[in-house]
């Protein structure tokens, strides 16, 4: 995968620096995610939101269907509430606090295939690219009796994606330039679209392993670490205008 990625990441962005004059959309849209298995592990049982933004080619259209390359970027963010850890039985304030913010950042090309015969044009799109995720715990014993701890713990990896989506776009204002007959009329659609993205692993805290070492060191708060897949669904409305 990694391989096709290099190739089509390659080709899309020698495609778009060579044509950027021809520029055909620019596009913007909030976006709603979730992870595809929901994981106590990091503590992300439901999902967040995000924003991105895309630029797009059109490079070949026939026979009412249209095929375009672009290139975009997302970002991603998810900041739940924060969770109490209760530590061993030894006392009913003995516990500590957990407080996880997670982002990513995505970037890269992709290639649509878009039926454009109506107000209405179903299309379908693959793409992948670079993804970086940054992932941040404080850790803190504010409410429990005993020796104050707190602790800040940050992981930050980059990895591949790629993602496979499907939307329908909503023609909502034209505008035709009434110049020569084959040139494009301006445009405003609305996008839906939802896919499925996934990436390489990321490494999380373990909330579920928390513990207090009273043995070696006073107060010590121990904790392990796993490996999580990144596999997400999203769902955006965006609004596109096709110059």
């Amino acid at each position: 995968m990694r391989p096709f990625l290099a190739i089509l990441m390659t080709v899309s962005f020698c495609s778009q620096a060579s044509a950027f004059s021809g520029l055909s959309e620019i596009t913007a849209w909030p976006v709603l995610w979730w992870p595809t298995e929901k994981s106590d592990v990091w503590d992300q049982k439901s999902g967040g939101i995000g924003a991105g933004a895309g630029l797009s080619w059109h490079i070949v259209e026939t026979h009412g269907f249209l095929c375009s390359i672009s290139t975009e970027c997302t970002y991603l963010m998810y900041d739940p509430e924060e969770v109490r850890i209760p530590l061993g039985l030894a006392s009913e304030g003995n516990g500590v606090d957990i407080n996880n913010k997670y982002n990513l950042l995505l970037a890269g090309p992709g290639i649509m295939l878009e039926y454009q015969k109506s107000s209405f044009r179903p299309y379908c799109e693959f793409s992948g690219g670079y993804i970086r995720y940054s992932n941040s715990y404080r850790l803190d014993n504010h409410r429990w009796i005993g020796e104050p701890f707190d602790k800040t713990i940050s992981m930050r990896k980059s990895s591949s994606y790629y993602a496979i989506g499907a939307g329908l776009k909503f023609l909502i204002w034209n505008s035709s330039r009434g110049e020569a007959e084959n040139q494009r009329s301006r445009e405003v659609l609305l996008d839906l679209k939802s896919s499925l993205l996934k990436g390489g692993k990321a490494t999380f805290l373990d909330r579920n392993t928390t513990r207090l070492n009273d043995i070696e060191v006073m107060n010590s708060i121990e904790y392990d670490i796993t490996e999580v897949d990144l596999s997400l669904y999203q769902f955006r409305l965006g609004v596109i205008v096709n110059l």
